[in-house]
C-alpha cells in the first residue's frame, strides 16, 4: 500500500507484541486496502491503550481509499456509516472496524461536525486534526512503523494530557472532546 508523507520510526517492543495479537480479519481489511494502493494505518486510541498495555476493542483504520471505493471493495461486508464523512464500517469475524478516509476539513458548524469534508492523502494533516497528542500516533502494521508527529508516546510516558495545537480550537471543533 501507499507509504504515509512522513517518516515513521520502528515499533517499539510493546507496539510489535501487540501487532502479534491483531486479529485476522483486521489484517485482511488492512491488505485489501493495500492490495488495491491505498494507504491503510491503525490510529488513535488503540494504539494509545496498546502502549498502556490495555485490550482495545474500538480499533479504528484511517485510510487514503475513498469511502465509495472501500463499500465496493468490502462489498456485503461493508456498512456505509457515515460515508459523508469519510467513514465506512467493515465487518469482521465478530467484531467490526471503523475504516475512515483521510480528509481535511472546514468549519464545525454544530459543535461536533464540520461543515465541510474533502478527502484528503496526508496522514500527517489527519493526525494534526486529533485532540490530543497520545491520540494522534498511527501504526503501518505492515511495515512496523509509529507515527507520532506530536511526541504522544513520549507524553503517555510522562502521564501528560497536551492537545495537538490549540486547546480552544480543539474543543470548539468538536464539544465531546471534553
Amino acid at each position: 500500500g501507499l507509504e504515509a508523507d512522513m517518516a515513521g520510526n520502528p515499533c517499539p517492543p510493546m507496539l510489535l507484541r501487540w501487532l502479534g495479537t491483531l486479529p485476522n480479519d483486521l489484517l485482511t481489511v488492512l491488505q485489501t486496502l493495500a492490495n488495491d494502493g491505498a494507504g491503510a494505518w491503525l490510529v488513535g486510541g488503540c494504539v494509545r491503550d496498546a502502549w498502556l498495555g490495555d485490550p482495545s476493542s474500538d480499533i479504528d483504520v484511517c485510510t487514503t481509499c475513498p469511502p465509495d471505493r472501500m463499500l465496493t471493495l468490502f462489498g456485503e461486508k461493508a456498512i456505509p456509516t457515515g460515508v459523508d464523512y469519510g467513514t465506512v464500517t467493515v465487518k469482521g469475524e465478530g467484531r467490526h472496524y471503523e475504516v475512515t478516509t483521510l480528509r481535511t476539513e472546514s468549519m464545525y458548524r454544530d459543535g461536533r461536525r464540520p461543515e465541510h469534508v474533502q478527502w484528503g492523502s496526508s496522514l500527517r494533516e489527519d493526525l494534526s486534526r486529533r485532540d490530543f497528542t497520545f491520540n494522534s500516533m498511527a501504526v503501518d502494521v505492515a511495515r512496523q512503523l509509529l507515527y507520532d508527529p506530536y511526541n504522544g508516546l513520549s507524553d503517555l510516558r510522562g502521564r501528560t494530557v497536551r492537545a495537538v495545537g490549540d486547546a480552544g480550537l480543539r474543543c470548539e471543533e468538536d464539544a465531546l472532546r471534553i
